[in-house]
């Protein structure tokens, strides 16, 4: 299984914590989305706004190695979850 973690238009209601990070990326009390989604032990790909890509391939580049097989089944993910155990 792959994950895939997207923004979608509200990401400007996170303003202005998601000027400079993917939303995925936003500490929500000690969590992150991408931390918590990283520990499953998947491929992990995005889909953030074009300002952030060369800084999010920086930061997170080894979620993403692997290619995947092409019937693969995706969990997409909207970034702006909550990140918790439960959800």
């Amino acid at each position: 299984m792959m994950i895939l973690l997207f923004e979608d238009d509200l990401v400007t209601d996170l303003y202005p914590v998601s000027i400079s990070r993917p939303v995925f990326a936003i500490s929500c009390g000690s969590l992150r989305l991408i931390d918590l989604v990283s520990s499953f032990g998947c491929p992990v790909k995005w889909l953030v706004r074009p300002h952030l890509t060369e800084i999010q391939e920086a930061d997170f580049c080894h979620l993403s190695l692997g290619s995947g097989s092409p019937k693969q089944f995706v969990l997409a993910i909207n970034g702006a979850v909550v990140p918790s155990v439960a959800v």
